[in-house]
């Protein structure tokens, strides 16, 4: 990034939102790239927040952020393209219309769309739903990169938004990186360096996306990776 130096951008800080973020001070993590994944700087704003799934997304564009975020899946049309012209063709007559930002629409330079289905995982606050099609339109101040879709074939489901900050760090020559915020991941590695535990049992939940972050510190074996718990 511009403004760091070489040697800050050798040391990464990927901060999630479980219980040992809350250990986390920007001005004690020390000269290193900070990551953030989902939710928008609620204690500082990190130099990256990635964000995977479309309610997080337009939470972010709603909101007037106007950080450096990284999305997955993100192709807006452009603004000249009228709503009305793409949603008429594409989306199922009974399905409703809801549209995230109104006030913005005369201001922006795109604009973006996700439909749910009968049958959809749904965030606890009931964010989504069923059967609806939702319009977010995207303002110019908003700095979005589009990342592309991570793939495994040893997956059982997609990638998660840690794992994409953890492989954007390693690519960008990251050669220590320190991982908080991943409570429930954590318990699968050491906190020592570069060092894996293979004892996750099938009933944790992270079993799903560790195959990711073992492909990535594979990738990057010769990068640090520490992972941090709650105490």
């Amino acid at each position: 990034m511009s403004g760091m130096s070489e040697q800050s951008e050798r040391v990464a800080y990927i901060i999630g939102n479980g219980p040992s973020r809350k250990s986390v001070r920007r001005e004690k993590l020390g000269q290193g790239v900070v990551y953030g994944c989902n939710l928008r700087g609620r204690e500082y704003e990190p130099d990256y927040l990635f964000a995977v799934d479309p309610w997080c997304q337009y939470d972010l564009v709603k909101s007037g952020y106007t950080g450096q975020m990284c999305f997955t899946e993100w192709e807006p049309i452009p603004i000249d393209v009228a709503p009305e012209m793409i949603m008429a063709g594409h989306i199922p007559a009974d399905y409703q219309q809801v549209t995230m930002n109104p006030e913005v629409r005369d201001t922006a330079v795109s604009w973006h769309f996700y439909c749910t289905g009968e049958i959809h995982t749904f965030p606890a606050d009931g964010f989504w739903q069923r059967n609806t099609a939702y319009i977010c339109y995207v303002p110019a101040t908003a700095n979005i990169t589009h990342i592309p879709r991570m793939e495994s074939s040893r997956a059982m489901m997609l990638a998660p938004t840690g794992a994409y900050a953890l492989q954007h760090a390693c690519q960008n020559g990251a050669e220590r990186v320190e991982i908080y915020g991943f409570d429930s991941m954590a318990g699968n590695f050491a906190s020592e360096s570069k060092d894996y535990r293979s004892d996750h049992t099938d009933t944790d939940l992270s079993k799903r996306f560790v195959v990711y972050y073992e492909q990535i510190m594979a990738d990057f074996s010769d990068t640090e990776f520490i992972w941090h718990q709650a105490e």
